[in-house]
């Protein structure tokens, strides 16, 4: 009984604040936006010279006040020139549809989320109306693991078109983005230890 009243509480605050945050746009014209952004990030991804500047962020968002925001967000920032430039690109492994049918299957742990990549002036503009703040963490990469991690990003754009099975605690987008920094760079990335409060 207690857990029906807590999901029915959950849907109701997420049903009234996805209203607050909806976005003007439609959703087939968000759609071809997305997959507009996605072929211009893998065009720059094959284009020649594209290491010469490129950096690499570890982007932490704060948290939310719904069901699926509480945890925070982490993404990857891929910049190439110009902060907020053309080639400044926001790489989401979280994304999810903001619908009462994905809580419905959060609250059972059987959710999907997805990968996604938009430019970071518009992830910044989201988060910025959200009231939630933007963290971005310099990963210093050599030209080896650089190359590597975005050909794995590329990768997985391609061929993850069906999303993977969230996990609270071992498939979200913080252990995501752990996996694909591991791989490119050949070492173990996690949490060695953590206690009170402080991680190492």
């Amino acid at each position: 009984m207690i857990r029906a009243r807590l999901a029915l509480v959950a849907l109701l605050v997420f049903s009234f604040v996805s209203a607050l945050h909806a976005e003007d746009i439609p959703a087939d014209e968000a759609a071809e936006w997305k997959a507009q952004m996605r072929e211009r990030f893998l065009e720059w991804q094959q284009a020649p010279g594209k290491l010469d500047n490129v950096r690499f962020q570890l982007v932490t968002v704060g948290p939310g006040i719904t069901v699926t925001t509480a945890f925070g967000h982490s993404a990857i920032r891929v910049l190439a020139g110009d902060a907020f430039g053309p080639n400044d690109y926001y790489v989401d492994f979280g994304e999810y549809d903001e619908s009462m049918a994905f809580l419905w299957r959060f609250l059972r742990g059987n959710a999907r989320f997805y990968l996604n990549v938009v430019s970071t002036g518009s992830a910044y503009e989201f988060w910025d109306s959200a009231a939630r703040g933007m963290l971005a963490t310099e990963l210093n990469l050599d030209s080896a693991a650089k190359s590597k991690l975005l050909d794995i990003i590329a990768m997985q754009l391609r061929e993850q078109t069906d999303g993977y099975e969230y996990d609270n605690y071992h498939s979200n987008c913080v252990t995501y983005i752990a996996d694909v920094l591991s791989e490119a760079t050949n070492e173990k990335v996690g949490l060695d230890a953590f206690d009170a409060g402080k991680v190492s």
